[in-house]
């Protein structure tokens, strides 16, 4: 068989682990994984199952490519939020926003906290290929990896921005160990993201194999990439201000928690990520006062809510009446996904949007109980039906963004 192996890095706290949830890296957490993204870049149905795979009532078989992990023994550690001398989460914490679910105490039970593989351990994934797979089928298999390291997380709030991983390897060497030609993938970041990443997504275009898939959305079409500028340069200060207008509440997000920490850490740029994401969210109008309405007069049966665009479950609480609005029987994947990455021994953070609706319908991805009516979701134990304006708040968080030098976009496409 034609084996190859990658040197990967962990970047930010990776929850990933069996089905009691202790932390151990996985093979099949990977295949998933990289079948995912197969999947957004639109390779065939038929080439998908030769190489990851099938199993239905009329056939199955086997994937492929073997996959095999090895590594030393990794220091596993437990999540927990930040704290203040109280004991309280501190507010406007970014890490503690986008790992709400990492740490927490049901009422009534125990605290839980998930186990995590602790950031700087090094692994080695070592994939062999099948002599049955063609040099092109391999070649597509490396593509959908590729998304799947430098477009995607693992484990869970992967797309929050946990379970960051890099190759620390110029895996080049496949054009060898593979005999594969004309095949110029690089898994190094050896330049400017603003160029590596157009070049390295056009080498995977050229390859010609991709069309886009019914009711899946597709990397070429639907997908946008935009990177974080320097904190320290950026008007986040006047972006506040501008978001929070006609806004009120006393525990509005106004100033990140790690503004004059190590610029160096990934976590922290990881917490920056999440204070802009929650910051832009904190008392979103006029979902906050609908809601708010909704619990002191609840006599509608619609309800709209925009920032379920952003995904579910998604909680309101209102101390001033001592009530609560919850979603938590309703998932939806979130079409915003976080990216931290390492370039020149400094994280570079990346916000990836993809616009969910394909032909007019929520895809299978991000709405997957619900595909006729992408912007509609009933909540049957409170008996109403939730409406939200498309996708709308998201491009508005990104523009503001755009708008203030915060972020700028990475133009992958081609001019036609």
């Amino acid at each position: 068989m034609k084996t190859i192996e990658f040197d990967l890095q962990i970047i930010t706290p990776l929850f990933m682990g069996n089905a009691y949830q202790k932390a151990e890296l996985r093979t099949q957490s990977f295949n998933g994984l990289i079948r995912y993204w197969y999947r957004l870049l639109g390779g065939r149905k038929e080439t998908e199952d030769r190489i990851f795979g099938t199993a239905n009532q009329k056939r199955s078989s086997k994937g492929r490519v073997i996959m095999k992990i090895s590594s030393q023994k990794l220091q596993i550690k437990e999540f927990q939020k930040h704290l203040n001398k109280q004991g309280i989460p501190v507010h406007g914490s970014g890490t503690n926003y986008l790992g709400f679910s990492l740490h927490h105490k049901p009422k009534d039970k125990p605290e839980v906290r998930r186990q995590y593989i602790d950031v700087g351990q090094s692994f080695k994934l070592i994939f062999s290929f099948h002599p049955t797979l063609s040099e092109n089928e391999i070649k597509q298999f490396l593509c959908a990896f590729w998304c799947s390291i430098y477009l995607g997380n693992f484990g869970s709030r992967s797309r929050r921005g946990f379970g960051s991983i890099i190759c620390t390897n110029n895996t080049k060497s496949y054009q060898t160990t593979l005999n594969i030609n004309d095949f110029n993938l690089s898994f190094y970041i050896d330049k400017d993201l603003s160029k590596w990443y157009p070049e390295q997504l056009r080498v995977i275009q050229d390859l010609n194999c991709w069309s886009q898939r019914e009711g899946i959305p597709y990397i070429f079409q639907n997908m946008e990439i935009y990177r974080l500028l320097d904190i320290k340069k950026t008007g986040y200060r006047d972006w506040i201000s501008e978001i929070h207008k006609n806004r009120t509440g006393k525990r509005l997000v106004n100033e990140p928690k790690t503004l004059n920490k190590n610029e160096n850490d990934a976590i922290n740029l990881l917490d920056y990520m999440g204070f802009l994401l929650n910051a832009y969210r904190s008392y979103y109008m006029p979902d906050y006062s609908e809601v708010k309405n909704f619990l002191q007069n609840p006599s509608k049966e619609t309800l709209q809510i925009n920032r379920v665009c952003f995904g579910l479950p998604l909680n309101f609480f209102y101390s001033s009446i001592g009530k609560s609005f919850r979603f938590s029987e309703v998932r939806r994947a979130s079409p915003l996904m976080m990216k931290i990455l390492m370039y020149n021994s400094k994280p570079q953070g990346l916000i990836i949007i993809f616009n969910p609706i394909v032909n007019g319908k929520y895809s299978y991805y991000f709405d997957p109980k619900s595909k006729n009516n992408w912007n509609k979701i009933y909540i049957p134990d409170k008996d109403i039906e939730i409406t939200f304006d498309g996708f709308n708040p998201i491009i508005d968080f990104v523009n503001s963004l755009l708008n203030k030098k915060i972020i700028e976009k990475i133009d992958f496409r081609r001019q036609s």
